[in-house]
């Protein structure tokens, strides 16, 4: 096996378990500038993260149930 080749300054969206793989496989006769992340850091750097502040302003506010305010904010990523 050769490696994978990949290009400068990319991004790999990948799952946790095969930043190992990536890492061993990728081609190391170049020096090269990449980034490994994960879906979940993708989602939250690129839209917006929730604390604790919001579940508690919503139960407070609209009278929710802990479990339903998870669910609202975490269906906001879709809107």
């Amino acid at each position: 096996m050769n490696g994978i080749d990949i290009d400068n300054n990319t991004i790999i969206v990948a799952d946790t378990s095969y930043h190992d793989y990536l890492i061993k496989n990728i081609k190391k006769n170049k020096l090269i500038n990449f980034k490994i992340i994960t879906m979940e850091f993708l989602r939250n750097s690129y839209y917006f993260t929730y604390d604790d502040k919001a579940i508690a302003y919503l139960i407070e506010k609209y009278k929710l149930n802990i479990d339903v305010a998870r669910v609202y904010l975490s269906m906001l990523y879709y809107v």
